[in-house]
């Protein structure tokens, strides 16, 4: 009988080191693509770690940066632009011209 035990909790002690490393794994993997963000959207792409949905919000960011955009504001985007944003959850909001 406590051969079993041992054989079970083993087992348990094995897939909890593995489930703490891939989530380890993808932290760091979304730490790193982060860290490759140009400065003036650095403070977003961070704020990215913290949302469920990592993948959305980076590739917001990543939207925002190639294309210059600037995040929408509170009183929302001036004259000439208009909102825009990734059809996901947790992406940001941001102006893009009117065209």
């Amino acid at each position: 009988m406590h051969k079993i035990i041992k054989i079970v909790l083993f087992t348990l002690a094995i897939l909890i080191v593995f489930i703490a490393g891939f989530n380890a794994d993808m932290y760091l993997s979304e730490r790193v693509e982060v860290s490759h963000i140009s400065s003036a959207y650095k403070e977003l792409a961070k704020q990215c770690l913290e949302k469920s949905s990592f993948g959305c919000c980076i590739s917001s960011v990543h939207y925002m940066e190639q294309n210059g955009f600037v995040l929408q504001s509170i009183a929302g985007c001036p004259e000439g632009f208009q909102s825009s944003m990734m059809r996901c959850s947790d992406s940001f909001t941001w102006c893009e011209p009117v065209e």
